[in-house]
């Protein structure tokens, strides 16, 4: 399986140049809408947002954000030897750098949580969210790009991450990738990937919000529901409490970022036994289920 990344932001900055005084018959939606008929990466910008959205995009466009986005792509297939991954879908893998704007529709606890939990492209589709007023490094967009993009794979190999343990191991696997890409900026090698899938702990790194770490909450979480595939019980599980309040659910007792962390840590265990492909390959197949 190939990733390609699909240009948005040449697009996008030519939209937000354009003036948007008169709402929908604006030039600027006019030209939006056209854009976005015949391009499904501009599906998730708001063509609307004010100057911040635009800088955010001009930004990236100076950073080569897409090609330092490709180059993380290709780096995650071969970590993954993803030629060699089973494939569910005959349809090409896609990414797509998104730029979000928080605002009446969009809020970014909720944005997110749905985000890691369900996805924003599609079943073959990912976006990279980059949220605007945020500057962006370049490790930041491989980051990103790497961990969505192992995503992709991930669902492409085993149909969409449904249960709460499928989002999981979803997770967990999309982190150890991203560390593993990050470890390795100048070159990757299948071969390198039991070296660099358990890189040093990096509590202020982008990974999850911490250092990689087991909760028995999040065990005991899984143990129950681990085969729900309510959304609620996913972003419970996921991220915790607070990230289940802002959508107006009841939360289980878990910290914030909790299970992210904890996925994180049993995947690290599980790539540094049997590295990064095999992590891919098997989706949840029991790694998830052992206790701290």
């Amino acid at each position: 399986m190939r990733i390609a990344v699909a240009p948005t932001l040449a697009r996008m900055a030519a939209v937000y140049a354009l003036p948007r005084d008169g709402g929908a018959a604006s030039p600027r939606f006019r030209a939006y809408v056209q854009a976005a008929a015949t391009d499904w990466g501009l599906s998730a910008f708001n063509p609307m947002a004010g100057a911040h959205a635009a800088a955010t995009v001009q930004a990236l466009v100076a950073l080569d954000a897409e090609g330092v986005a490709a180059a993380a792509a290709a780096a995650v297939e071969t970590l993954a030897e993803a030629r060699s991954l089973p494939a569910t879908t005959p349809a090409p893998l896609r990414l797509a750098l998104a730029v979000l704007s928080p605002g009446l529709w969009t809020e970014r606890v909720t944005a997110d949580s749905l985000h890691r939990t369900h996805g924003m492209g599609g079943w073959h589709r990912g976006l990279v969210p980059v949220w605007s007023r945020e500057p962006m490094t370049a490790r930041d967009v491989r980051h990103v790009t790497a961990r969505e993009a192992a995503r992709l794979l991930w669902d492409a190999t085993h149909g969409p991450a449904r249960s709460v343990r499928a989002v999981l191991a979803r997770e967990g696997t999309a982190l150890v990738v991203a560390d593993a890409v990050l470890a390795s900026l100048h070159r990757v090698t299948a071969d390198s990937a039991a070296a660099i899938a358990m890189p040093t702990d990096d509590p202020g790194s982008m990974a999850s919000g911490g250092t990689p770490a087991p909760d028995p909450a999040v065990s005991d979480a899984l143990t129950i529901l681990g085969e729900s595939h309510a959304t609620a019980d996913a972003v419970a599980v996921l991220l915790g409490d607070d990230a289940a309040a802002a959508h107006g659910w009841s939360g289980l007792g878990i910290g914030a970022g909790a299970g992210e962390r904890h996925a994180h840590w049993q995947a690290r265990q599980a790539a540094h036994r049997h590295g990064i492909p095999a992590l891919l390959r098997d989706g949840t197949a029991g790694w998830l289920l052992a206790s701290p």
